[in-house]
């Protein structure tokens, strides 16, 4: 009997690791790993940048319209807002926490919400998702990947 729980327990275990290291694991990459620009792109193959600067400074362009707690912000992306593309700028700080937080924390220039964003590291690339606006369960989020060099 134990050995079968014990057995059933490695192999729920073993699952469990599996399934989380599909989506990526949580790293916190030094500020010259992940200092460059960043891109993403919308639902018609609009490309929208970030630029990440070793001065602590951050640029968008191309961003979805509202992302930036503007007058009528609502908390979700819909394609529409890709035809009218939004930038931002303002600062950046990486909080030295642990790896589950989300460690980087953009401050824009407009009125209103900045942008949190964890990174995850997928098959030794890494991945930066944002959350924007209030941390709940409908604040939009978008993942940016690294443009090569």
């Amino acid at each position: 009997m134990v050995k079968r729980v014990l057995g059933a327990s490695l192999v729920g275990a073993a699952i469990v690791l599996f399934l989380a290291g599909c989506g990526g694991r949580p790293v916190i990459p030094s500020a010259s790993e992940f200092v460059g620009e960043w891109v993403t792109s919308g639902p018609n193959d609009e490309i929208a940048s970030l630029t990440i600067a070793g001065d602590g400074t951050f640029s968008y362009t191309g961003m979805p319209k509202g992302l930036f707690c503007a007058e009528g912000f609502d908390h979700r992306i819909w394609p529409e807002d890709w035809a009218e593309p939004d930038t931002s700028a303002g600062t950046w700080r990486l909080r030295h926490t642990d790896s589950t937080s989300l460690p980087l924390a953009l401050n824009g220039n407009t009125a209103g919400c900045g942008a949190t964003g964890q990174f995850t590291e997928i098959h030794d690339n890494i991945e930066l998702t944002l959350i924007f606006g209030r941390l709940d369960e409908g604040s939009p989020q978008l993942s940016f990947h690294q443009r090569a060099e």
